[in-house]
């Protein structure tokens, strides 16, 4: 008995430190075309297994969908510290299903994999809602913006080629102010794949059917304590709340309608919002009268930038909590009169 355990002991050391009896998971799915309605199953599709553990990705294994469109991989590791992804490749485009953990108590687990055909419209592409708080830090104001992009559609928007994007394909444009500097993403997958535009950015990244969210900040130069902020948007909004982060500050806009002023993390602000902008619409704010560097004017809203996850993490719990507190009052007013605006 006690060569038994040794030898079992040693091929774990082998092995990793993971024991014999952890590798007895499985995962299994089925490649659905979600364009196809009802969705039909994909024969013949590769798909790929990885492992994701503290940020480093492994490529395990692949398979093929049957022709019901259904694959499987077994004897993998039930580890609470690794994470199982699977992917395939359709029409030029790589979907990802969602992130799975295997463990003891939930050896086996199916991810599904949904992928669509595609098209160049963005006719099904609109933000629902959008959210603009402006801080004001000196003679700068610094902005953040929070789009919840829907794509309503049953195909994976591609886009168009863009010669002046050396020939990619442009998906989801942002439109940036003039002079707008230290633009910076929360989420880095999502600023690797934007490309600076005569006006803003654009995306490279094909946008399938759903809803995606796109949280990122930037700096303005003013000039004295007067500020014409200007906005395009290129896609229909349904819902623009506006958060400006200082209550004697004098704000125009002849698109938005003041909704009150509210008090969160010791800091001021105003609501200014709007039920619907059209596509290609310019949203123009006047801001005036404000007092560079004044205490008032420096809160807690919106932090510095930085380039640390750790740092937008905490940023983003801000926004978010400053949101709530200041615009839910009358998110659920807007609610019970309108169900087209959505929340965020």
């Amino acid at each position: 008995m006690k060569r038994i355990t040794f030898l079992v002991a040693l091929l774990a050391l082998l092995l990793g430190g993971q024991t014999v009896w952890a590798q007895g998971g499985s995962l299994s799915g089925q490649v659905l075309n979600g364009t196809a309605d009802p969705a039909k199953p994909l024969a013949g599709q590769t798909v790929a297994l990885y492992s994701l553990q503290e940020n480093a990705e492994k490529r395990l294994a692949e398979t093929v969908s049957g022709a019901d469109g259904k694959f499987a991989f077994t004897g993998l590791a039930l580890d609470s510290q690794l994470r199982y992804m699977v992917t395939t490749e359709y029409a030029g485009v790589t979907y990802l299903s969602d992130l799975a953990t295997l463990s003891a108590t939930t050896p086996t687990l199916s991810l599904p994999l949904l992928v669509y055909e595609t098209t160049e419209s963005d006719a099904d592409i609109v933000i629902r809602p959008a959210h603009i708080l402006l801080a004001f830090v000196d003679d700068r104001i610094r902005v953040q913006e929070i789009l919840f992009v829907e794509n309503h559609g049953n195909c994976t928007y591609v886009g168009e080629l863009d010669p002046a994007l050396d020939g990619k394909r442009a998906t989801i444009r942002l439109s940036l102010p003039q002079g707008a500097t230290e633009l910076s993403f929360a989420d880095s997958l999502v600023g690797n794949s934007m490309l600076r535009t005569s006006d803003g950015v654009a995306s490279t990244s094909p946008l399938a059917p759903g809803r995606w969210s796109y949280i990122y900040s930037y700096v303005v130069p003013t000039s004295g304590t007067a500020y014409a902020f200007e906005k395009r948007f290129f896609y229909p909004v349904y819902g623009i709340n506006l958060l400006v982060g200082d209550a004697q500050v004098r704000v125009e806009s002849a698109q938005l309608d003041f909704r009150g002023t509210r008090e969160a993390q010791g800091t001021p602000f105003q609501y200014w919002a709007q039920d619907f902008l059209d596509r290609d619409s310019v949203l123009v704010v006047s801001l005036s009268q404000w007092s560079p560097g004044s205490p008032a004017t420096s809160g807690a809203a919106v932090t510095p930038v930085s380039p640390s996850p750790l740092r937008w993490v905490v940023l983003g719990l801000i926004t978010a909590a400053v949101i709530w507190a200041v615009a839910s009052p009358f998110w659920r007013e807007r609610g019970e009169s309108s169900g087209d605006v959505g929340t965020g």
